[in-house]
Protein backbone atom coordinates (compact mmCIF):
# COMPACT_ATOMS: atom_id res chain seq x y z
CA UNK A 1 0.00 0.00 0.00
CA UNK A 2 2.80 2.42 0.94
CA UNK A 3 4.63 1.60 -2.28
CA UNK A 4 1.48 2.35 -4.30
CA UNK A 5 0.94 5.70 -2.54
CA UNK A 6 4.59 6.63 -3.14
CA UNK A 7 4.27 5.75 -6.81
CA UNK A 8 1.08 7.80 -7.12
CA UNK A 9 2.71 10.78 -5.41
CA UNK A 10 5.77 10.55 -7.66
CA UNK A 11 3.58 10.47 -10.77
CA UNK A 12 1.63 13.50 -9.52
CA UNK A 13 4.87 15.40 -8.81
CA UNK A 14 6.21 14.49 -12.24
CA UNK A 15 3.06 15.81 -13.89
CA UNK A 16 3.15 19.02 -11.82
CA UNK A 17 6.89 19.56 -12.23
CA UNK A 18 6.68 21.45 -15.60
CA UNK A 19 4.19 23.89 -14.10
CA UNK A 20 6.28 24.39 -10.95
CA UNK A 21 9.47 24.84 -12.97
CA UNK A 22 7.77 27.31 -15.29
CA UNK A 23 6.49 29.31 -12.32
CA UNK A 24 9.92 29.37 -10.65
CA UNK A 25 11.84 30.24 -13.81
CA UNK A 26 9.47 32.72 -15.45
CA UNK A 27 7.56 34.23 -12.49
CA UNK A 28 9.04 33.76 -9.02
CA UNK A 29 12.65 34.00 -10.20
CA UNK A 30 12.27 37.33 -12.07
CA UNK A 31 10.21 38.78 -9.18
CA UNK A 32 12.91 37.96 -6.62
CA UNK A 33 15.63 39.13 -9.01
CA UNK A 34 13.85 42.48 -9.54
CA UNK A 35 13.60 42.92 -5.76
CA UNK A 36 17.36 42.48 -5.49
CA UNK A 37 17.91 44.86 -8.43
CA UNK A 38 15.88 47.56 -6.68
CA UNK A 39 18.64 47.88 -4.06
CA UNK A 40 21.49 48.19 -6.59
CA UNK A 41 22.84 50.90 -8.91
CA UNK A 42 22.65 48.61 -11.95
CA UNK A 43 22.72 50.69 -15.12
CA UNK A 44 23.52 49.06 -18.46
CA UNK A 45 25.30 52.19 -19.68
CA UNK A 46 27.82 51.76 -16.81
CA UNK A 47 27.72 48.05 -16.06
CA UNK A 48 28.14 45.97 -19.20
CA UNK A 49 30.60 43.68 -20.96
CA UNK A 50 32.67 46.66 -22.16
CA UNK A 51 32.95 48.29 -18.76
CA UNK A 52 34.92 47.28 -15.69
CA UNK A 53 32.58 49.10 -13.30
CA UNK A 54 31.00 46.78 -10.77
CA UNK A 55 27.40 46.77 -9.56
CA UNK A 56 27.03 47.96 -5.97
CA UNK A 57 24.29 47.54 -3.41
CA UNK A 58 23.08 51.02 -2.49
CA UNK A 59 20.33 50.15 -0.02
CA UNK A 60 17.29 52.42 -0.20
CA UNK A 61 18.94 55.11 -2.36
CA UNK A 62 16.73 54.34 -5.39
CA UNK A 63 13.59 54.69 -3.25
CA UNK A 64 14.90 57.89 -1.64
CA UNK A 65 15.64 59.32 -5.08
CA UNK A 66 12.06 58.62 -6.18
CA UNK A 67 10.37 59.95 -3.05
CA UNK A 68 12.44 63.04 -2.25
CA UNK A 69 15.47 63.08 -4.52
CA UNK A 70 16.40 64.06 -8.05
CA UNK A 71 13.77 61.72 -9.56
CA UNK A 72 10.99 62.81 -7.19
CA UNK A 73 9.54 65.53 -9.45
CA UNK A 74 9.14 63.11 -12.37
CA UNK A 75 7.77 60.39 -10.09
CA UNK A 76 5.18 62.73 -8.59
CA UNK A 77 4.12 63.99 -12.02
CA UNK A 78 3.71 60.48 -13.45
CA UNK A 79 1.94 59.23 -10.32
CA UNK A 80 -0.41 62.22 -10.66
CA UNK A 81 -1.02 61.32 -14.32
CA UNK A 82 -1.86 57.75 -13.31
CA UNK A 83 -4.29 58.79 -10.56
CA UNK A 84 -5.85 61.46 -12.82
CA UNK A 85 -6.63 58.96 -15.55
CA UNK A 86 -7.98 56.51 -12.96
CA UNK A 87 -10.82 59.00 -12.33
CA UNK A 88 -12.50 57.56 -15.40
CA UNK A 89 -12.69 54.07 -13.86
CA UNK A 90 -15.93 54.62 -11.86
CA UNK A 91 -17.57 56.19 -14.92
CA UNK A 92 -16.51 53.24 -17.08
CA UNK A 93 -17.82 50.76 -14.48
CA UNK A 94 -21.17 52.58 -14.27
CA UNK A 95 -21.56 52.78 -18.07
CA UNK A 96 -20.64 49.12 -18.51
CA UNK A 97 -23.43 48.29 -16.03
CA UNK A 98 -25.85 50.50 -17.99
CA UNK A 99 -24.86 48.69 -21.18
CA UNK A 100 -25.41 45.33 -19.51
CA UNK A 101 -28.87 46.42 -18.29
CA UNK A 102 -29.83 47.52 -21.80
CA UNK A 103 -28.60 44.25 -23.31
CA UNK A 104 -30.44 42.30 -20.61
CA UNK A 105 -33.76 43.86 -21.64
CA UNK A 106 -36.24 41.58 -23.35
CA UNK A 107 -36.24 42.62 -26.99
CA UNK A 108 -38.84 41.29 -29.37
CA UNK A 109 -37.91 40.05 -32.80
CA UNK A 110 -39.61 41.30 -35.91
CA UNK A 111 -42.93 39.55 -36.21
CA UNK A 112 -43.58 38.84 -39.85
CA UNK A 113 -42.38 40.45 -43.04
CA UNK A 114 -44.57 43.55 -42.74
CA UNK A 115 -42.82 44.91 -39.63
CA UNK A 116 -39.40 44.16 -41.10
CA UNK A 117 -40.30 45.96 -44.33
CA UNK A 118 -41.49 48.98 -42.32
CA UNK A 119 -38.17 49.07 -40.46
CA UNK A 120 -36.28 48.75 -43.74
CA UNK A 121 -38.30 51.55 -45.34
CA UNK A 122 -37.72 53.88 -42.38
CA UNK A 123 -34.01 53.12 -42.43
CA UNK A 124 -33.71 53.82 -46.16
CA UNK A 125 -35.72 57.04 -45.72
CA UNK A 126 -33.34 58.19 -42.97
CA UNK A 127 -30.30 57.50 -45.16
CA UNK A 128 -31.85 59.30 -48.15
CA UNK A 129 -32.72 62.29 -45.94
CA UNK A 130 -29.10 62.53 -44.74
CA UNK A 131 -27.90 62.42 -48.37
CA UNK A 132 -30.38 65.08 -49.52
CA UNK A 133 -29.38 67.37 -46.64
CA UNK A 134 -25.74 66.95 -47.74
CA UNK A 135 -24.71 65.72 -44.31
CA UNK A 136 -21.04 64.93 -43.67
CA UNK A 137 -19.81 61.56 -44.89
CA UNK A 138 -19.18 60.45 -41.31
CA UNK A 139 -22.79 61.19 -40.32
CA UNK A 140 -24.11 59.24 -43.32
CA UNK A 141 -21.81 56.32 -42.51
CA UNK A 142 -22.94 56.25 -38.88
CA UNK A 143 -26.59 56.37 -39.99
CA UNK A 144 -26.07 53.40 -42.32
CA UNK A 145 -24.36 51.42 -39.55
CA UNK A 146 -27.15 52.24 -37.09
CA UNK A 147 -29.85 51.14 -39.54
CA UNK A 148 -28.02 47.88 -40.29
CA UNK A 149 -27.56 47.14 -36.58
CA UNK A 150 -31.28 47.74 -35.89
CA UNK A 151 -32.35 45.54 -38.81
CA UNK A 152 -29.90 42.83 -37.76
CA UNK A 153 -31.30 42.95 -34.24
CA UNK A 154 -34.88 42.77 -35.47
CA UNK A 155 -34.04 39.64 -37.45
CA UNK A 156 -31.92 37.73 -34.94
CA UNK A 157 -33.09 39.22 -31.63
CA UNK A 158 -31.23 40.00 -28.42
CA UNK A 159 -28.23 37.76 -29.12
CA UNK A 160 -27.26 39.79 -32.17
CA UNK A 161 -27.10 43.03 -30.15
CA UNK A 162 -24.95 41.36 -27.51
CA UNK A 163 -22.58 39.99 -30.16
CA UNK A 164 -22.23 43.29 -31.99
CA UNK A 165 -21.78 45.18 -28.73
CA UNK A 166 -18.96 42.96 -27.48
CA UNK A 167 -17.31 42.27 -30.87
CA UNK A 168 -14.95 45.33 -30.84
CA UNK A 169 -13.47 44.06 -27.56
CA UNK A 170 -11.96 41.13 -29.49
CA UNK A 171 -9.91 43.49 -31.66
CA UNK A 172 -6.20 43.87 -30.94
CA UNK A 173 -5.43 46.73 -28.54
CA UNK A 174 -2.75 48.24 -30.79
CA UNK A 175 -5.18 48.33 -33.73
CA UNK A 176 -7.76 50.11 -31.56
CA UNK A 177 -5.19 52.68 -30.43
CA UNK A 178 -4.11 53.36 -34.02
CA UNK A 179 -7.77 53.84 -34.96
CA UNK A 180 -8.34 56.29 -32.08
CA UNK A 181 -5.16 58.15 -33.01
CA UNK A 182 -6.62 58.65 -36.48
CA UNK A 183 -9.94 59.75 -34.97
CA UNK A 184 -8.11 62.34 -32.84
CA UNK A 185 -6.10 63.69 -35.78
CA UNK A 186 -6.40 67.50 -35.46
CA UNK A 187 -6.33 68.19 -39.21
CA UNK A 188 -8.41 65.50 -40.90
CA UNK A 189 -9.76 63.43 -38.02
CA UNK A 190 -13.53 62.82 -38.01
CA UNK A 191 -13.95 64.09 -34.43
CA UNK A 192 -12.59 67.53 -35.26
CA UNK A 193 -14.41 67.33 -38.59
CA UNK A 194 -17.69 67.20 -36.66
CA UNK A 195 -16.58 69.81 -34.11
CA UNK A 196 -15.37 72.51 -36.53
CA UNK A 197 -18.81 73.56 -37.88
CA UNK A 198 -20.14 73.60 -34.31
CA UNK A 199 -17.19 75.70 -33.13
CA UNK A 200 -17.65 78.11 -36.05
CA UNK A 201 -21.27 78.62 -35.03
CA UNK A 202 -20.20 79.05 -31.42
CA UNK A 203 -17.62 81.66 -32.47
CA UNK A 204 -20.33 83.64 -34.23
CA UNK A 205 -22.63 83.40 -31.20
CA UNK A 206 -19.87 84.54 -28.79
CA UNK A 207 -18.88 87.49 -31.00
CA UNK A 208 -22.48 88.68 -31.16
CA UNK A 209 -23.13 88.55 -27.40
CA UNK A 210 -21.64 90.38 -24.40
CA UNK A 211 -18.60 88.76 -22.77
CA UNK A 212 -20.08 88.92 -19.27
CA UNK A 213 -22.77 86.42 -20.25
CA UNK A 214 -20.14 83.75 -20.94
CA UNK A 215 -18.19 84.61 -17.80
CA UNK A 216 -21.38 84.25 -15.76
CA UNK A 217 -22.31 80.97 -17.48
CA UNK A 218 -18.87 79.51 -16.78
CA UNK A 219 -19.00 80.65 -13.16
CA UNK A 220 -22.45 79.09 -12.70
CA UNK A 221 -21.19 75.78 -14.13
CA UNK A 222 -18.17 75.80 -11.79
CA UNK A 223 -20.39 76.53 -8.77
CA UNK A 224 -22.77 73.76 -9.87
CA UNK A 225 -19.83 71.32 -10.10
CA UNK A 226 -18.64 72.21 -6.60
CA UNK A 227 -22.18 71.93 -5.23
CA UNK A 228 -22.68 68.55 -6.93
CA UNK A 229 -19.45 67.17 -5.46
CA UNK A 230 -20.23 68.44 -1.94
CA UNK A 231 -23.85 67.25 -2.05
CA UNK A 232 -22.77 63.79 -3.22
CA UNK A 233 -20.11 63.62 -0.51
CA UNK A 234 -22.57 64.57 2.24
CA UNK A 235 -25.30 62.24 0.98
CA UNK A 236 -22.93 59.27 0.69
CA UNK A 237 -21.57 59.93 4.21
CA UNK A 238 -25.13 60.00 5.58
CA UNK A 239 -26.11 56.83 3.72
CA UNK A 240 -22.95 55.03 4.86
CA UNK A 241 -23.62 56.16 8.45
CA UNK A 242 -27.15 54.71 8.33
CA UNK A 243 -25.82 51.59 6.54
CA UNK A 244 -27.91 52.31 3.47
CA UNK A 245 -24.70 52.19 1.41
CA UNK A 246 -21.35 50.50 1.96
CA UNK A 247 -18.18 52.54 2.34
CA UNK A 248 -16.76 51.12 -0.89
CA UNK A 249 -19.96 51.88 -2.80
CA UNK A 250 -20.10 55.42 -1.42
CA UNK A 251 -16.43 56.04 -2.21
CA UNK A 252 -16.83 54.68 -5.73
CA UNK A 253 -19.93 56.82 -6.28
CA UNK A 254 -18.23 59.96 -4.99
CA UNK A 255 -15.08 59.41 -7.09
CA UNK A 256 -17.25 59.04 -10.19
CA UNK A 257 -19.17 62.22 -9.38
CA UNK A 258 -15.85 63.96 -8.61
CA UNK A 259 -14.59 63.06 -12.07
CA UNK A 260 -17.75 64.53 -13.61
CA UNK A 261 -17.42 67.63 -11.38
CA UNK A 262 -13.80 68.14 -12.48
CA UNK A 263 -14.90 67.88 -16.10
CA UNK A 264 -17.61 70.48 -15.42
CA UNK A 265 -15.04 72.79 -13.82
CA UNK A 266 -12.80 72.44 -16.87
CA UNK A 267 -15.73 73.18 -19.19
CA UNK A 268 -16.64 76.17 -17.00
CA UNK A 269 -13.18 77.66 -17.29
CA UNK A 270 -13.23 77.00 -21.04
CA UNK A 271 -16.57 78.83 -21.35
CA UNK A 272 -15.15 81.80 -19.42
CA UNK A 273 -12.29 81.96 -21.92
CA UNK A 274 -14.51 81.78 -25.02
CA UNK A 275 -14.71 85.58 -25.59
CA UNK A 276 -10.91 85.84 -25.78
CA UNK A 277 -10.69 82.86 -28.14
CA UNK A 278 -13.51 84.07 -30.37
CA UNK A 279 -11.81 87.45 -30.76
CA UNK A 280 -8.87 85.79 -32.50
CA UNK A 281 -8.87 85.91 -36.28
CA UNK A 282 -9.46 82.17 -36.82
CA UNK A 283 -12.03 81.92 -34.03
CA UNK A 284 -12.34 79.09 -31.51
CA UNK A 285 -9.92 76.31 -32.56
CA UNK A 286 -10.71 72.61 -32.48
CA UNK A 287 -8.81 70.69 -29.78
CA UNK A 288 -5.33 69.46 -30.65
CA UNK A 289 -6.14 66.28 -28.80
CA UNK A 290 -2.93 64.29 -28.52
CA UNK A 291 -0.44 67.14 -29.03
CA UNK A 292 -1.66 69.41 -26.23
CA UNK A 293 -0.81 68.86 -22.53
CA UNK A 294 -4.30 70.17 -21.71
CA UNK A 295 -6.23 67.75 -23.92
CA UNK A 296 -3.99 64.65 -23.99
CA UNK A 297 -5.11 63.09 -20.69
CA UNK A 298 -8.85 63.79 -21.27
CA UNK A 299 -8.49 62.28 -24.75
CA UNK A 300 -7.06 59.03 -23.37
CA UNK A 301 -9.66 59.01 -20.59
CA UNK A 302 -12.54 59.39 -23.08
CA UNK A 303 -11.11 56.55 -25.15
CA UNK A 304 -10.76 54.36 -22.06
CA UNK A 305 -14.32 55.08 -20.90
CA UNK A 306 -15.71 54.34 -24.36
CA UNK A 307 -13.78 51.06 -24.55
CA UNK A 308 -14.88 50.08 -21.02
CA UNK A 309 -18.58 50.22 -21.96
CA UNK A 310 -18.37 47.07 -24.06
CA UNK A 311 -15.50 45.40 -22.20
CA UNK A 312 -15.31 42.29 -20.07
CA UNK A 313 -16.90 44.27 -17.22
CA UNK A 314 -20.08 44.57 -19.26
CA UNK A 315 -19.99 40.83 -19.96
CA UNK A 316 -19.60 40.01 -16.23
CA UNK A 317 -22.44 42.36 -15.31
CA UNK A 318 -24.60 40.78 -17.98
CA UNK A 319 -23.89 37.32 -16.56
CA UNK A 320 -24.67 38.56 -13.04
CA UNK A 321 -27.94 40.13 -14.19
CA UNK A 322 -29.05 36.84 -15.71
CA UNK A 323 -28.62 35.22 -12.28
CA UNK A 324 -30.87 37.68 -10.44
CA UNK A 325 -33.98 35.69 -9.40
CA UNK A 326 -37.03 36.70 -11.39
CA UNK A 327 -39.17 36.14 -8.30
CA UNK A 328 -37.49 39.07 -6.52
CA UNK A 329 -38.20 41.43 -9.41
CA UNK A 330 -41.79 40.29 -9.63
CA UNK A 331 -42.25 40.70 -5.88
CA UNK A 332 -40.88 44.24 -6.04
CA UNK A 333 -43.21 45.08 -8.94
CA UNK A 334 -46.21 43.69 -7.02
CA UNK A 335 -45.26 45.82 -3.99
CA UNK A 336 -45.41 48.93 -6.19
CA UNK A 337 -41.68 49.58 -6.45
CA UNK A 338 -40.55 51.80 -9.32
CA UNK A 339 -37.87 50.61 -11.74
CA UNK A 340 -35.22 52.63 -9.90
CA UNK A 341 -36.35 51.30 -6.51
CA UNK A 342 -36.33 47.75 -7.83
CA UNK A 343 -32.82 48.23 -9.17
CA UNK A 344 -31.57 49.98 -6.02
CA UNK A 345 -32.98 47.50 -3.50
CA UNK A 346 -33.26 44.26 -5.49
CA UNK A 347 -30.89 44.11 -8.47
CA UNK A 348 -27.97 46.12 -7.11
CA UNK A 349 -27.46 43.99 -3.95
CA UNK A 350 -27.46 40.86 -6.12
CA UNK A 351 -24.66 42.38 -8.23
CA UNK A 352 -22.48 43.11 -5.18
CA UNK A 353 -19.99 40.21 -5.63
CA UNK A 354 -19.50 41.04 -9.32
CA UNK A 355 -19.11 44.75 -8.61
CA UNK A 356 -16.62 43.98 -5.84
CA UNK A 357 -14.50 41.91 -8.24
CA UNK A 358 -14.72 44.54 -11.01
CA UNK A 359 -13.66 47.34 -8.64
CA UNK A 360 -10.61 45.42 -7.41
CA UNK A 361 -9.48 44.37 -10.90
CA UNK A 362 -10.13 47.84 -12.36
CA UNK A 363 -8.11 49.49 -9.59
CA UNK A 364 -5.19 47.13 -10.18
CA UNK A 365 -5.47 47.61 -13.95
CA UNK A 366 -5.65 51.39 -13.57
CA UNK A 367 -2.40 51.56 -11.57
CA UNK A 368 -0.65 49.11 -13.89
CA UNK A 369 -2.10 50.42 -17.15
CA UNK A 370 -1.50 53.29 -19.50
CA UNK A 371 1.65 52.00 -21.16
CA UNK A 372 0.26 50.58 -24.40
CA UNK A 373 -2.02 53.54 -25.17
CA UNK A 374 0.69 56.10 -24.38
CA UNK A 375 3.33 54.22 -26.36
CA UNK A 376 1.21 53.89 -29.48
CA UNK A 377 -0.63 57.22 -29.40
CA UNK A 378 1.54 59.83 -27.66
CA UNK A 379 4.91 58.23 -26.80
CA UNK A 380 4.38 59.52 -23.25
CA UNK A 381 4.03 63.15 -24.31
CA UNK A 382 3.45 65.94 -24.77
CA UNK A 383 5.73 67.13 -21.96
CA UNK A 384 5.16 63.88 -20.07
CA UNK A 385 1.43 64.57 -19.69
CA UNK A 386 0.44 60.98 -20.60
CA UNK A 387 3.37 59.19 -18.97
CA UNK A 388 2.04 56.82 -16.31
CA UNK A 389 3.98 54.75 -13.79
CA UNK A 390 3.98 51.75 -16.14
CA UNK A 391 5.41 53.89 -18.94
CA UNK A 392 7.94 55.38 -16.50
CA UNK A 393 9.20 51.86 -15.70
CA UNK A 394 9.65 51.20 -19.42
CA UNK A 395 11.40 54.53 -19.91
CA UNK A 396 13.85 53.96 -17.04
CA UNK A 397 14.51 50.29 -17.82
CA UNK A 398 14.52 50.09 -21.60
CA UNK A 399 15.35 53.64 -22.71
CA UNK A 400 17.68 54.94 -19.99
CA UNK A 401 18.80 51.37 -19.02
CA UNK A 402 18.60 52.22 -15.30
CA UNK A 403 17.48 48.74 -14.25
CA UNK A 404 17.85 49.36 -10.51
CA UNK A 405 15.70 52.49 -10.61
CA UNK A 406 13.08 50.80 -12.82
CA UNK A 407 12.85 47.91 -10.35
CA UNK A 408 12.39 50.35 -7.46
CA UNK A 409 9.50 52.03 -9.32
CA UNK A 410 7.92 48.62 -9.95
CA UNK A 411 8.08 47.70 -6.27
CA UNK A 412 6.64 51.05 -5.21
CA UNK A 413 3.79 50.38 -7.63
CA UNK A 414 3.34 46.93 -6.08
CA UNK A 415 3.13 48.46 -2.59
CA UNK A 416 0.47 50.94 -3.73
CA UNK A 417 -1.54 48.20 -5.48
CA UNK A 418 -1.27 45.97 -2.41
CA UNK A 419 -2.48 48.72 -0.05
CA UNK A 420 -5.41 49.70 -2.30
CA UNK A 421 -6.39 46.05 -2.74
CA UNK A 422 -6.37 45.51 1.03
CA UNK A 423 -8.54 48.61 1.51
CA UNK A 424 -10.92 47.45 -1.21
CA UNK A 425 -11.08 44.03 0.37
CA UNK A 426 -11.66 45.43 3.88
CA UNK A 427 -14.47 47.80 2.93
CA UNK A 428 -15.85 45.94 -0.07
CA UNK A 429 -16.13 42.58 1.65
CA UNK A 430 -18.87 44.05 3.86
CA UNK A 431 -20.83 44.97 0.75
CA UNK A 432 -20.66 41.39 -0.52
CA UNK A 433 -21.55 39.80 2.82
CA UNK A 434 -24.48 42.13 3.48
Amino acid sequence: MMRRETKTRNIALALLAPNFLGFIIFTAGPVIFSLIMAFTDWNLTLHNAYSHTHIHFIGLDNFRSLLHGEESSDFRQYLGNTLYMMLGIPIGIALSLVGAILLDADLKRAQGKIRFLWMLALGCAAIMLMVLLKAPALAICLTVITVLVILFGQIFGQTSFRTLYYLPNLTSGVAIFILWKALYNPNNGPINGVLRPLLDGLTSAVNHSPAWCWHLLGLVLICAAVGLALWTLLSTVVQCKHKEMTILGGLLCWIGVLAIALAMVGIGYAIMGLPALAAVKDGIPAPDWLNSPVWSKPALMLMGIFMAIGSGNMLMNLAALSNVPVELREAAAMDGASKWQAFRHVTWPQLAPTTFFIVIMSTIGGLQGGFDAAKVMTDGGPAGSTTTLAYYIYQCGFVDFALGLASAIAWLMFIMIFILTILNWKFGNNMVNE
